[in-house]
């Protein structure tokens, strides 16, 4: 039977996939209004709510009562036409107060309740943690309006699960600490010998941060498996992807690696222990430069802070970060200098944002010279979704820079071109259930 507390009115998430959309807004309006705004409960709406409710044995099982006669009471009187009358104006108002009050008093019995707090925690956690199956079912499918809906209450209840954080100061700095452990491939950097540590995986630890209660756009606090799987291939084969000990006796400059929207630093930091891991403390961290990049203000403070927690007390930045702006790029050091490398992990949510980056690597990738043939690499890797607001993303990176075509007219001036395209199964408990697989791009100049 239906109670006016969490533990009362929330499904079982065994059913989750058998709810309807607005089942599931419904229970989560109703826990942003005990947790969040609980003053938002209109008469209507609470007296409909409270005729439900039935709390045989709840300790403070009066107060619905006593509410519920009161609600009756106020429309009764309401409805009677005497409310044209100075004083029965001036009662009417009273018996509002006292609804006000004893709702009040309701709620926060609720809200305080140790109980009923954790029970909605663990609901909500364990809602977010299985919602896939319920946004972007495999049968029967959802209309694409429909999947946007719910990824979007997905994003309510992210949202009001950073509330207890937010309001409980002994929780507030709390956040997931995430392990990734990467093999490195016996190949090792280019330009050194084998057998140079090789065999001690890569280690890096990262904090991801609660999602913004009231900014969705800070995706960037959260780690995508899309840069999990980039960080394990450029782990095992160092060599494919451009990275280099040191530069050969007589090259000019240092060698360096750009990330863009790093999010929490995944590949930037696994790339700097890479390097630091082959040489064994030895030289090839000499002549390099890692820059990780993003736009979000609490993305860079968090960004920040893993590569300090991956590299305490180290001497210089390992990984210096920096805010980048994709649509009003900056050309400013260290932008002012091209880079060898560019790589970049599920940064393409709207149609805008290829043409953007690849006005950007236009700018920032090594040009083809005597010391550097091909010029700089950059590397994109994005997860394939087959539904929802994001489906057929990867069509616009193929707009934008087009596929390279062996024995093609050959042009005046280089350009940017897509030169090799690697289709990558989804392993098993990494990634969204809607990310069917990833796509890594390959894109040099020719």
């Amino acid at each position: 039977m239906e109670e006016h507390t969490p533990s009362g009115f929330l499904f079982t998430l065994s059913k989750l996939s058998q709810m309807s959309t607005e089942e599931v807004t419904s229970a989560l309006e109703k826990l942003d209004a005990i947790y969040r705004e609980p003053t938002s409960f209109n008469s209507a709406r609470s007296s409909a709510a409270i005729a439900t409710i039935t709390t045989p044995g709840f300790r403070i099982s009066s107060v619905p009562s006593r509410l519920k006669e009161l609600v009756k009471e106020e429309e009764a009187f309401i409805d009677s036409g005497y409310a044209s009358a100075e004083e029965d104006i001036e009662e009417v108002e009273e018996q509002e107060e006292e609804v006000e009050d004893v709702r009040a008093e309701f709620l926060s019995d609720i809200r305080n309740d140790a109980f009923e707090k954790d029970f909605t925690i663990r609901w909500l956690t364990g809602f977010i943690a299985r919602s896939s199956i319920w946004s972007c079912p495999l049968s029967p499918p959802l209309s694409d309006e429909e999947v946007g809906e719910r990824e979007d209450v997905v994003d309510k209840a992210a949202s009001l699960l950073t509330v207890f954080s937010a309001t409980d100061e002994e929780e507030a700095e709390v956040a997931l600490t995430r392990r990734f452990e990467f093999e490195v491939g016996r190949g090792g950097l280019a330009g050194m010998d084998e057998g140079h540590c090789g065999d001690h995986p890569v280690v890096v630890e990262l904090n991801d941060e609660p999602l913004s209660s009231t900014d969705h756009s800070s995706v960037g606090l959260q780690s995508w498996a899309s840069s999990i799987v980039l960080a394990k291939l450029m782990c095992v084969d160092p060599q494919r992807f451009g990275f280099k000990a040191g530069r050969k006796e007589g090259d000019q400059g240092s060698q360096r690696i750009l990330e863009l929207g790093a999010g929490t630093g995944l590949l930037s930091i696994a790339v700097a222990k890479l390097f630091d891991g082959v040489s064994c403390g030895g030289d090839a961290l000499d002549g390099l430069s890692i820059v990780a990049t993003d736009y979000h203000a609490d993305v860079l403070h968090n960004l920040r802070r893993n590569v300090e927690t991956n590299f305490p007390g180290a001497e210089g930045e390992p990984v210096a970060v920096t805010a980048y702006d994709w649509q009003f790029p900056s050309t400013n050091a260290p932008f002012d200098q091209p880079f060898d490398v560019i790589h970049a992990a599920d940064v393409i949510y709207n149609e805008a944002h290829a043409t953007w980056i690849k006005a950007c690597v236009e700018r920032l990738l090594c040009r083809p010279s005597s010391d550097q043939p091909e010029g700089g690499v950059f590397w994109l890797i994005m997860p394939i979704r087959t539904t929802g607001r994001h489906e057929g993303m990867d069509r616009t990176v193929l707009d934008a820079f087009s596929l390279h075509e062996e024995g093609g007219t050959s042009n005046a001036s280089f350009s940017l071109k897509i030169v090799e395209v690697e289709a990558i199964e989804r392993s098993v408990g990494v990634g969204r259930a809607d990310e069917s697989m990833y796509k890594l791009f390959k894109i040099r100049w020719v």
